[in-house]
Formats: structure tokens, C-alpha cells, sequence
């Protein structure tokens, strides 16, 4: 077998020439922000372009706001999260329909970051298993939409920052039932110390009056 010969290259710490092989890895650039983005309106509060950020997407996000989602996903900002069953006739999962099954998976493809999923899909190269039985022992079973989901891995991951953006859960049908859970790890991370940041017209965390202190409005 040939050896490869060594690529040769400046070492600035150094000055000198030096194989590649020897110039010490730059670690990862771990960041302390994150932005988890959703469907409500104020998704275009979203910092995309700020580098101290990674940005959490989900779903059907990529046909939302495909121009802002780039800068992210070049500089591997990004992360995806589809936490669906992919067979399963059901409102509310992109998944569910039939007509739009093998578009959706195909879309999730196309993503150059990394996918959440129940598991790794060979048709989704950048797939990987969401890790379910982890993040359950350790944080209870009240999980009832995804971006409780996104929460707890945030915090799990040393997150200083959870931003969330386009995450209103305001209206009384599917949504009555998974707001809870979503306040529950907002509440969660705080009682951590972590910053849970939401703009202005979020209706999480927020309640129309002071119970006891204030009239009801």
C-alpha cells in the first residue's frame, strides 16, 4: 500500500511548515442560545442570522421561511425536529396524508443538518433517533406536542438560552391540550436558571390578570 503523502501547511502559532495531521482540531463551536422556531406569525422574530444562535426547526417549517433557513444550515446552525410516526392516518402529522407522505420525506432529505426522528431512515440520510427513553427517565412523561420535546433536549444539552419563537398554542382544539406541557418546561428551564425568552405577542407563560391582586378583565 502507498502511503499518502502528508499535506503541508502553514502552523501560524508556530511559523512553520508542519504535516496538517499535526496542527491540534479545533473543537466545535458550542453555543449557549437557542432559538426554537414554530408557526406563529412572530416565527419572523427568529435571530437567523445571529451566530450566537442555533436554530431548532420542525415539521413543514421549510416551506415557512426557505430563504432565512439558509444562512443557518451552511454554517450548521441548524437542527431539525419531525417527532411524527411516519404511518398514521392523523390531523396534525405531516406524515398523515398519503398525497404528501413521500413529499415530506423527501424535503426532510434534503436538509444538510441533522433530522430528530423516531429512528434513523436511510431515505433521510442526516436522520437519527431522538433520545426518547433518555430524556423521559430523566424529565417525566408529560410530553403532548414537539417543542416540549425540543425544550427538554435543550436543556439537556447545557443550553444557557431557550428562545422561542412562532410557539403561540392559542387556539382550543389540538392546541387546548398541548399547551400545558410546553409551559411545564418552560417553567422547568427557569427553575434551572436557564433564560426562557418569548416575544411580546407569545401567549405563553401569560395570563390576563394577577389572580387575587388584580380585577378580572
Amino acid at each position: 500500500m502507498t502511503a499518502q503523502a502528508p499535506n503541508i501547511v502553514w502552523d501560524p502559532a508556530n511559523k512553520r511548515w508542519v504535516d496538517e495531521k499535526e496542527l491540534p482540531r479545533a473543537e466545535p463551536v458550542k453555543r449557549t442560545k437557542v432559538a426554537i422556531v414554530g408557526f406563529a406569525p412572530h416565527w419572523v422574530k427568529t435571530p437567523f442570522e445571529d451566530q450566537d444562535f442555533e436554530i431548532w426547526a420542525l415539521n413543514e417549517f421549510y416551506d415557512v421561511a426557505p430563504t432565512q433557513l439558509k444562512q443557518p444550515r451552511e454554517e450548521g446552525r441548524l437542527r431539525w425536529f419531525e417527532l411524527h410516526v411516519r404511518e398514521g392516518e392523523y390531523g396534525g402529522n405531516p406524515f398523515g396524508s398519503r398525497n404528501k407522505r413521500t413529499e415530506h420525506a423527501a424535503k426532510l432529505a434534503a436538509l444538510n443538518c441533522p433530522v430528530y426522528m423516531h429512528q434513523h431512515w436511510d431515505d433521510i440520510p442526516r436522520s437519527l433517533p431522538y433520545p426518547k427513553d433518555q430524556i423521559v427517565e430523566k424529565y417525566t412523561r408529560y410530553f403532548t406536542n414537539s417543542v416540549s420535546w425540543m425544550i427538554a433536549l435543550a436543556m439537556e444539552e447545557g443550553f444557557r438560552e431557550i428562545h422561542l419563537y412562532g410557539v403561540d398554542m392559542a387556539t382550543t382544539t389540538e392546541y387546548g391540550y398541548e399547551r400545558p406541557s410546553c409551559e411545564f418546561f418552560m417553567g422547568w428551564a427557569r427553575a434551572l436558571g436557564i433564560r426562557v425568552i418569548t416575544p411580546e405577542e407569545c401567549d405563553l407563560g401569560k395570563a390576563a390578570f394577577l389572580y387575587g391582586f388584580e380585577a378580572d378583565k
